[in-house]
């Protein structure tokens, strides 16, 4: 019966912790999908327009129980502590009205209505219009830590 040297045994346990490392490290390589992930809310993608005709895009969003709100506006405020204009409208009225609404689709074809501001940021109509005080957006206040 032959063993392994200790020095073989070593390079074995690194190899293994290197991949498991590797592996935990690139799980989720995109910070938008990470920052809805590690506050407990699901990324989704939405399309805005018709794909191959002018003005199509894909948008990230973290939707926190029944609301929605930009993975980018989140990073912006949860990492950097900005405070991207849909936010400030949702934390400091009780509702706001966007003047046109934006119906949008997730990947998966479900609709949503988004407002969406002059520095790029957004947040679902529904959750803007009821306001933070609404019992309907206690998890997006959590999620905001507000």
């Amino acid at each position: 019966m032959k063993f392994l040297s200790a020095q073989a045994i070593v390079a074995y346990m690194f190899l293994v912790v290197t991949i498991f490392m590797s592996r935990t490290l690139l799980a989720h390589p995109n910070p938008q999908y990470r920052v809805c992930n590690e506050n407990n809310a699901e990324f989704v993608v939405v399309e805005i327009g018709v794909m191959f005709e002018p003005g199509y895009d894909q948008l990230g969003l973290c939707q926190v129980g029944s609301s929605f709100v930009g993975s980018i506006d989140s990073m912006i405020y949860l990492w950097n502590g900005g405070m991207p204009h849909s936010l400030q409208h949702y934390t400091s009225f009780s509702s706001y009205e966007c003047a046109s609404p934006k119906t949008v689709y997730s990947l998966e074809g479900a609709e949503i209505q988004l407002c969406l501001f002059d520095d790029g940021s957004v947040i679902d109509f529904k959750t803007l219009k009821t306001g933070k005080n609404s019992p309907e957006n206690s998890a997006l206040n959590n999620f905001l830590k507000l």
